[in-house]
């Protein structure tokens, strides 16, 4: 393809089609589409949570338009470290 407009694109060629710019060009605009036969890649993110700190919520008043869910918290002592942690893993 010679420098210049092509028939079925709006795209301007500044350099031939092997050149190295038209081809990185290429690779970054068709190289990485994906495609209806292209796995689907599924990611699971995992970490440690307490149960709810409701200690600030009231006990015999609650709204049901405005619960009090509480504070989350954090389990510093979290680990995936141990054989049952990876198991768990494995199975879901």
């Amino acid at each position: 393809m010679e420098p210049g407009l092509s028939n079925n694109t709006f795209q301007f060629h500044f350099f031939d089609h092997d050149h190295m710019y038209e081809r990185a060009k290429a690779v970054t605009q068709d190289g990485f589409q994906r495609n209806l036969y292209d796995p689907l890649l599924e990611e699971i993110l995992v970490w440690g949570l307490d149960l709810q700190d409701t200690s600030h919520c009231p006990r015999l008043e609650y709204d049901s338009l405005d619960p009090c869910v509480g504070t989350t918290r954090w389990d510093r002592d979290f680990t995936l470290n141990d054989e049952e942690a990876q198991m768990s893993l494995l199975v879901s």
